[in-house]
């Protein structure tokens, strides 16, 4: 596989996951690009939900703020979108392992 082949796969994947991570928030295309466009331009026009549409099908990836804020909408982790492997894939997940993690961390002693 040549390096073209494997970006297009890779926009694929992460459009594959974008996708599932906004049908688990239980959001449109359509809310989507309002809440988008809620957050990133207010005072501009309105983000199409095709755009949310080129971003699942893999046309194109979203730049960071793009990704990142639509991570917020849909309650996941752009590390999780990416396709990083140990990432929580939701905000709750990631509460649970922080809380894990603090389970396991040294107690402090007052001398």
């Amino acid at each position: 596989m040549n390096t073209d082949d494997k970006l297009e796969q890779y926009k694929r994947d992460v459009g594959q996951r974008l996708q599932a991570a906004r049908i688990a928030a239980g959001e449109t295309q359509a809310t989507a690009a309002a809440k988008l466009s809620e957050r990133l331009q207010p005072e501009q026009e309105p983000i199409p939900p095709s755009r949310i549409g080129n971003y699942e099908q893999g046309l194109r990836l979203p730049d960071p703020l793009v990704m990142q804020t639509l991570c917020e909408i849909y309650g996941t982790w752009p590390s999780a979108i990416y396709g990083f492997a140990e990432a929580p894939t939701t905000t709750e997940e990631a509460v649970l392992i922080q809380k894990y993690r603090q389970t396991d961390a040294p107690l402090s002693r007052k001398a």
